[in-house]
């Protein structure tokens, strides 16, 4: 009788471990969910009451919003307060993406003839991508051709380390930060695909080499490699968008173009590589 009893026992607890494990993972859903659905409302929301801190000039609504120079020299370090401004920029990025995505790649979607819905998705998702990169390729560029560095990797390590940041190359940064961060949310709310666990996995290598690389001030480094891997980021979501359109030859034609440039980068590009993952 006793087995019995203490068998009934350890039924019942198992079945309420399993039954709060169920309501737990329901409750995540229904999270998950409602960000999903609300990545326009939600955001404006907060940026709204984040602005409207800075008007009724809230101490320290201000670390959103902008980046505090050095008074002596007009640089920027790095601080704590970083934090402050790439979590705005994460809610930016987060509604950005979704407004663009909805009011101005899906109705693209539509008129190329993309009818089913798991493509339309997808298509506006490499549409973001191919716009993001874009500018941040062309910005990082930018940054490097007028950087002591541009194809001459000794100042990478020349008087470092390198503190002191224009505003331009440490908002580039924060910003570039930001987006990674937010790409582990998207990863998270959108449908699960076959390589999940890959791009998650990519995602946060990728934030922990970003983070670490501005802690330690390695941020020309960063800026290299960012130039170097982004560039491709631009070609492969292009070619699935054309894809997605019908045009198979010009995406096919893409893809390869892109190994080749791949393969075929210059060898000063290679250098920067090698030298960022100390090879050289």
């Amino acid at each position: 009788m006793s087995l019995k009893t203490n068998s009934g026992f350890q039924t019942n607890g198992t079945n309420k471990k399993y039954s709060k494990l169920i309501k737990r993972q329901y409750m995540l859903s229904k999270v998950a969910k409602y960000l999903v659905e609300h990545q326009i409302e939600l955001p404006i929301c907060l940026l709204a009451v984040i602005t409207l801190a800075y008007i009724l000039k809230v101490p320290g609504s201000e670390k959103f919003l902008f980046l505090h120079e050095n008074p002596k020299t007009g640089l920027y370090e790095t601080s704590m307060d970083d934090a402050y401004f790439v979590f705005f920029w994460i809610v930016t990025f987060t509604l950005l993406r979704a407004a663009t995505m909805e009011y101005i790649l899906t109705p693209i979607a539509k008129k190329g003839r993309i009818k089913k819905n798991a493509r339309i998705t997808r298509f506006a998702e490499q549409g973001w991508s191919f716009l993001y990169y874009s500018v941040f390729w062309t910005f990082g560029m930018y940054l490097m051709y007028h950087s002591p560095y541009w194809f001459d990797t000794t100042y990478f390590w020349k008087d470092y380390p390198h503190k002191e940041l224009t505003y331009s190359f440490k908002a580039y940064y924060l910003l570039q930060f930001a987006f990674w961060l937010q790409q582990l949310f998207v990863l998270n709310v959108e449908k699960r695909r076959k390589d999940f666990v890959e791009m998650a996995t990519h995602h946060v290598i990728t934030i922990l080499l970003m983070f670490f690389s501005y802690i330690f001030n390695l941020t020309r480094i960063g800026n290299a490699v960012l130039c170097t891997m982004d560039f491709a980021d631009i070609q492969l979501p292009l070619a699935k968008m054309l894809k997605y359109l019908g045009f198979n030859m010009i995406s096919r034609g893409m893809n390869r173009g892109c190994i080749l440039n791949t393969n075929g980068l210059p060898k000063k590009i290679i250098t920067l590589q090698k030298t960022c993952i100390g090879f050289s």
